[in-house]
């Protein structure tokens, strides 16, 4: 990974399931890479070997879901790199999402979040 990786860009998002009240959080990566990275080889890396990296810097004994792709431009004109960083920083935590009003339960709620976010 070293050999390519230029900078990333992350972005965490999370989501709560309204059924069971569990929350999802996960990352939007945008890791910049030599531009020769898709041409190389020897140093591309594949979508199940980035999964497994992914799996063993998580420590978890589940296959974590990796979207790897070519930045492109997007539909209102934006190049590349700009449609990139915009898709990857739209995601955020949004308070809507899951307080619920009730004082008591919402920061139970925040207290939950404090806890998994600063892992």
């Amino acid at each position: 990974v070293k050999k390519n990786l230029i900078g990333f860009m992350r972005s965490t998002e999370v989501t709560v399931n309204k059924n069971d009240g569990s929350y999802n959080l996960h990352m939007h990566v945008l890791l910049c890479v030599e531009n020769a990275y898709f041409r190389k080889k020897e140093n591309y890396i594949t979508q199940e070997e980035w999964i497994n990296l992914w799996q063993k810097a998580l420590q978890v004994d589940y296959k974590p879901v990796a979207n790897i792709k070519a930045i492109k431009p997007n539909k209102k004109g934006d190049k590349d790199i700009q449609a990139a960083i915009k898709e990857t920083s739209k995601y955020s935590v949004k308070s809507s999402d899951y307080l619920t009003g009730n004082h008591v339960k919402d920061a139970e709620i925040v207290q939950h979040l404090e806890q998994g976010l600063s892992q």
